[in-house]
């Protein structure tokens, strides 16, 4: 029996992709999408509900007490997306169950910037990657390190990006169909208030415009001169604030990194491969992606591409292959769960059948792909 309890800052991709390995893998699921996407909710568990019986994947929807009701039963695994705050709860619940986890967290992820990159091409990528979804993004970059010669060229080249992506002036970037909006109202003030001791301890705006509470629009903001003393570069931005900071040897930067804990994700930009190898081998490695010469390298069958407290356990495109790979080496498959009755809505009646992954995966991919087609034609009749 697999618990997801799913974000609501990329609701689908970040639900359904752990959903379907788990499925494959011959797994019951509980799913509890996020309270502050209900929209996107109320999808998830209707298209959920059309392929699925609920005794074989079910969808709870509500806010953070029936997350904690969830994380009271007995699970055999946990797969968790949000805040560092929240993973260790959810660790700490499992661990009362002695269930596995996988936790996909966050972090401050930074850009580095070396005196030999492509300035306009890393400021494409960065602004993209910091701006995308209004920075609510796990691995967007957080900050940007930026070699002194190239600091001024690097703002400049941002503010052209940000213009190509979103239009010439902040009006037109809040009426961009392309800029998204910051989720609620706690995360808005949150980040007024970043913003705004930025600027009490020193910091320079050098990109943005004003800021629409009753939208909870942030315009794409970049910071400079801000020290690190502001709380924003002590905590999570997740937002569409950007924070550049210059140094003045590769070392300075690296140090920088090395202070604070280990982020999801580092971003180099350079041109000479020993700035590349510096970064790479950095005393303490980060957690996941690393991009160098803006060529980012993601490998799904990667033994284990997290690590605390950015994120934990294993990613989610690894768990069918490995499973299907013990059972290809003849070494007992993982069965589906047997679980007891838990909550009155599965109406489990005893075990689930004691099946091996090969038999269940190709029945539920055959049975998931005929309604899923199904579903998908009716939807975009219904749009046309």
């Amino acid at each position: 029996m697999v618990l997801i309890l799913s974000p609501w800052n990329y609701p689908f991709t970040l639900t359904l992709a752990p959903l379907v390995t788990a499925v494959a893998a011959g797994n019951c699921v509980i799913v509890k999408p996020s309270e502050f996407a209900p929209n996107s909710a109320r999808t998830i568990r209707r298209i959920i509900e059309e392929v699925f019986d609920p005794e074989e994947v079910a969808v709870f929807e509500g806010d953070h007490t029936v997350a904690e009701a969830l994380l009271e039963l007995p699970f055999d695994h946990i797969f968790f997306t949000g805040s560092p705050r929240v993973g260790r709860l959810v660790m700490e619940a499992a661990a009362r169950h002695l269930a596995s986890v996988t936790l996909e967290l966050g972090g401050k992820s930074p850009a580095v910037v070396d005196e030999t990159a492509d300035v306009e091409q890393a400021a494409e990528k960065i602004a993209w990657g910091k701006f995308t979804n209004a920075g609510q993004t796990c691995i967007a970059p957080d900050y940007v390190l930026v070699h002194r010669s190239l600091h001024d060229a690097l703002v400049a080249a941002l503010r052209e990006q940000i213009e190509a992506f979103y239009g010439p002036d902040p009006e037109a970037w809040r009426q961009s169909d392309s800029y998204a909006r910051i989720v609620n109202d706690r995360h808005f003030e949150r980040l007024r208030h970043l913003y705004e001791d930025a600027l009490a301890h020193g910091a320079r705006e050098a990109i943005g415009g004003p800021w629409v509470a009753e939208e909870r629009f942030v315009p794409p903001t970049v910071l400079t001169h801000v020290p690190d003393e502001a709380a924003i570069m002590q905590e999570e931005i997740f937002g569409p604030l950007l924070p550049v900071q210059a140094f003045d040897h590769l070392d300075e930067a690296l140090a920088a990194i090395n202070r604070r804990p280990k982020p999801l994700a580092l971003y180099v930009f350079a041109r000479d491969d020993r700035a590349c190898s510096t970064c790479s081998t950095t005393p303490r490695p980060v957690a996941g992606a690393s991009t160098t010469r803006c060529c980012t390298s993601i490998t799904p069958t990667c033994p284990s591409a997290a690590s605390a407290p950015a994120a934990s356990g294993k990613p989610t495109a690894t768990t069918l292959s490995g499973l299907l790979q013990r059972t290809a080496r003849g070494l007992p498959a993982v069965r589906l769960s047997a679980a007891a009755p838990a909550l009155p809505a599965l109406r489990r009646a005893g075990p689930a059948p004691d099946r091996p992954i090969p038999t269940v995966f190709l029945s539920l991919r055959r049975q998931f792909r005929k309604k899923a087609i199904v579903r998908l034609q009716a939807a975009h009749e219904g749009h046309q």
